[in-house]
């Protein structure tokens, strides 16, 4: 008889595990929100005059700045 309730009990916890799995993915998935998109921030280019004032835009493009975020974000993700 023990060896049938400690297979009950361990089908059981299995059981339990599986809807706690579950459950925390129903919450995760209500939570979750997509990060925003820069494509829906960008204007389309359209004629030469957009290019080139998307090229500048590039060519004035602070990369420090970019490199100095991306270090942040590793450094904080890192800590997590």
């Amino acid at each position: 008889m023990k060896k049938g309730k400690k297979g009950n009990s361990t089908l059981a916890i299995i059981i339990v595990l599986v809807v706690v799995a579950v459950l925390g993915l129903v919450v995760y998935m209500n939570n979750y929100t997509p990060a925003t998109s820069q494509e829906a921030q960008v204007p389309t280019i359209q004629n030469a005059n957009d290019l080139k004032a998307a090229s500048s835009d590039l060519d004035n493009t602070n990369l420090n700045q970019i490199d100095n975020t991306q270090n942040q974000i590793n450094s904080d993700s890192s800590n997590f």
